[in-house]
Order: structure tokens, then C-alpha cells, then sequence
């Protein structure tokens, strides 16, 4: 797991804790700490294959299923 994957573990965390506070100035901490999580993640270029993996996960290939099993 690299340090970016920690860092949004830890912020998801954060949320989760953020939807079961009872308590608004809880909620606000909790969301204000996922926050904090996700500017440490460092802010780089996505390359071809991964724009291309994004992309492919949220359009799909358009391709008709195999009706292969395996």
C-alpha cells in the first residue's frame, strides 16, 4: 500500500466517523481531518494509462460481453 493509498484510507476513515457523529462540531472535525488526509496525497499528472483506466471504468470498453465462463 503506498503512502497515498494510506492517506485516502485514512481520510475515508475520517468520513465514515464524519456520518455516524451525533454531534455538528464532531461532523465539522471529522470532515475537516478527511480534508487535511487528501492535501497530503501529492498532486500529480495522471498518465495515458491511467486516464485511460478512468476512463474505461466510468464508460466501460463498449464492448459486448463474452459469453465465455471461466
Amino acid at each position: 500500500m503506498t503512502k497515498s493509498d494510506e492517506y485516502r484510507a485514512s481520510a475515508q476513515e475520517c468520513e465514515r466517523m464524519a456520518g455516524i457523529a451525533t454531534n455538528p462540531a464532531d461532523k465539522i472535525t471529522w470532515l475537516q481531518m478527511a480534508a487535511h488526509w487528501l492535501r497530503l496525497i501529492p498532486s500529480s499528472r495522471p498518465s495515458d494509462s491511467e486516464k485511460f483506466d478512468a476512463r474505461e471504468k466510468a464508460e466501460g470498453t463498449h464492448q459486448p460481453r463474452s459469453e465465455a465462463k471461466n
